[in-house]
């Protein structure tokens, strides 16, 4: 495989190698839609200088348009998954001797915003959050806040993979991330909260709802309580999720096998928050 890596490819416009970047990870055993997603980050990442031969392309050019590609988004967690696909983009470009040297190298700004991490949401908050609600979206930060699930599949879960006693859902492979079936486990609060939602419809949320309507509404139930509306983006309920397992004692396995991931690495790059010093400190005092 490194010797594959090291082989030299022709350069041309940005947009061009991109594609044979995500043909690379294809072969890899990448899964078509992590591809799809990594496309859609880098394009949108990379957006000012898709079309310009990457012979021309200076660190300062590809840093600007992705800043300004950040101004269109207000979503940390977008912003950094961007950053993170076009450094490994460039890497890959660097190892291909598609390009003299490593560009992000160069990112003082960008790499400021790629490493900054958001904080995880607290108990009383979310609690707040649920007070001024409607139900459909109480019932999104529920499911958020006890599984971690991904936005897509919350907006789109449906009663029928969910049994009568409402233990768990079992989410098929065309409609998780990883293109696996998931079974994704209810925690106790949570099956109390579904056993009271009639069953009415297709989707446990009602009808079908868009992702920028259900990020509207979390933004303004945050801005309503006080919160800050940065910490209240639906990937940020996800890293909530898997921070608090951890502190409480669950196993990285079990975090893994609970939140549908295919290994440990993204928990610990991605999805861990820090705990408040408070919370730390009790957690270290209460290892005998």
């Amino acid at each position: 495989m490194l010797l594959q890596e090291q082989v030299a490819v022709e350069v041309g416009t940005a947009g061009e190698l991109v594609e044979k970047y995500l043909l690379f990870r294809s072969a890899l055993g990448l899964h078509q839609n992590t591809v799809r997603h990594q496309r859609y980050s880098l394009r949108w990442a990379l957006l000012g200088v898709w079309k310009s031969p990457m012979s021309e392309i200076s660190a300062s050019m590809v840093e600007d348009a992705f800043l300004r590609s950040r101004t269109l988004s207000s979503s940390g967690t977008w912003t950094n998954c961007c950053g993170q696909q076009v450094r490994g983009f460039l890497k890959w470009l660097l190892r291909r001797e598609a390009i003299l040297r490593d560009l992000s190298a160069c990112w003082p700004v960008v790499k400021e915003v790629i490493q900054r991490k958001r904080i995880a949401i607290r108990l009383e908050e979310y609690q707040m959050l649920r007070k001024v609600c409607d139900e459909w979206v109480r019932v999104s930060m529920d499911l958020f806040w006890y599984t971690g699930l991904r936005r897509e599949n919350v907006l789109g879960l449906k009663w029928e993979w969910i049994p009568a006693d409402c233990s768990c859902a079992v989410i098929p492979a065309e409609e998780f991330k990883q293109g696996r079936e998931h079974r994704q486990i209810f925690p106790a609060p949570l099956v109390e909260i579904l056993k009271n939602i009639p069953r009415e419809g297709i989707y446990v949320l009602g009808c079908a709802r868009t992702p920028s309507t259900l990020n509207r509404r979390l933004e303004y139930a945050a801005i309503r309580c006080g919160v800050d509306p940065k910490i209240c983006y639906p990937h940020n309920w996800r890293a909530t999720c898997a921070t608090r397992l951890l502190a409480g004692g669950v196993e990285v396995v079990q975090v893994v096998q609970f939140m549908g991931y295919a290994n440990a690495d993204c928990i610990w790059k991605h999805y861990v928050r820090p705990l408040e010093t408070k919370n730390l400190t009790d957690a270290v005092n209460a290892v005998k």
